[in-house]
């Protein structure tokens, strides 16, 4: 009987630790919910107002608090995306020993990656790189850190992407240009051939209906218009415009270009489809003295007329003297 009874007494003993294990377990998860929720909010806060002087025991204090690490603000930057940007390497190292995604974008597309080429942080983008990110996830604008890296002349960078697999021939939206485009419009030379030894297409055509060639040349780098030539560049390639590499340098002045090209036997007379421009006329249009010169000596016709006008009329109109006198045969044109 007593055995009995201690069985009957012992039993809501047994009930009523059951019921508060389950009612602890059913406040617990929304009291942890909330902890967590704090601690994720201190830390973006925190990554917010990163900078060189910011102490990597800030961040550490608050993961032992178990924050999401991918927790984002109104941008959708996370805190390994803001100590990318900061230039932080340790705390994104921290960051990603947290489980961080690495390939987190923020609203507009840009990566940690994407904003550490940005920011020209190289020790960011190799911890990055062995965490093993996507080096071909391009922001919206379709910018790859391979085409930053390509448009801002960081050789370094150009190299580590393309060992880590990186698209040479990738394009950006707005005016189709790829990596190859950017390093010769602004006469990265070493670039151009660590491109081109990975695969990149040495003609694509921008939206504009230029080749990198095009923006060699027009922008005057005498060296990457020589090497992309010498790769197999199409030379006498026509825009949509109809106008070549040499016309575009003649346009813009550059006279060392204009003679690279002309050795390559390319048409000297070339002529626009809008208003039948020649280099001759563009060049007199513009008061380039040295191109017209050059132009003249190799024997082009300056009775081409665009506008109505020939060479010597346009020059004479737009005041460039040196060039009436030029084309008019009163002075030498050497």
């Amino acid at each position: 009987m007593n055995k009995i009874f201690g069985l009957f007494t012992r039993q809501p003993v047994v009930v009523c630790l059951s019921l508060l294990i389950f009612s602890c377990s059913l406040h617990g998860q929304p009291g942890n919910y909330h902890m967590r929720k704090r601690a994720s909010e201190r830390l973006i806060a925190l990554a917010q107002r990163i900078d060189t002087s910011t102490d990597i025991e800030e961040f550490r204090r608050i993961l032992v608090l178990r924050p999401n690490p991918d927790w984002q603000d109104a941008t959708g930057a996370t805190a390994l995306w803001l100590a990318s940007a900061a230039g932080r390497k340790d705390v994104v190292q921290l960051l990603l020993d947290h489980q961080a995604d690495p390939d987190l974008p923020t609203g507009d597309g840009a990566t940690p990656l994407w904003i550490a080429t940005v920011g020209g942080h190289i020790g960011v983008v190799r911890v990055l790189l062995d965490a093993g990110v996507d080096v071909n996830r391009s922001a919206n604008n379709g910018t790859t850190p391979l085409w930053l890296a390509s448009w801002n002349g960081v050789s370094e960078f150009v190299r580590m992407y393309l060992e880590a697999g990186a698209d040479p021939n990738t394009r950006e939206k707005k005016n189709k240009s790829t990596p190859l485009w950017c390093a010769a419009v602004n006469g990265h030379v070493d670039i151009i051939e660590l491109l081109i030894d990975k695969g990149a297409e040495i003609d694509p055509v921008s939206g504009e209906g230029a080749t990198p060639l095009c923006m060699a040349a027009s922008s005057g780098h005498l060296e990457a218009v020589q090497l992309l030539i010498e790769k197999g560049a199409k030379a006498e390639f026509r825009t949509k415009a109809s106008t070549s590499p040499l016309w575009l340098a003649a346009a813009e002045g550059h006279a060392e270009v204009v003679q690279c090209l002309a050795t390559e036997g390319v048409s000297l007379e070339v002529r626009e489809k809008k208003f039948g421009a020649s280099p001759l006329w563009i060049a007199a249009q513009n008061g380039h003295l040295e191109v017209a010169g050059f132009l003249l000596g190799a024997g082009v016709d300056p009775e081409l007329k665009a506008k109505g006008m020939t060479a010597r009329e346009i020059a004479e109109k737009q005041g460039h003297s040196e060039i009436v006198e030029l084309l008019s045969g009163r002075v030498r044109s050497d």
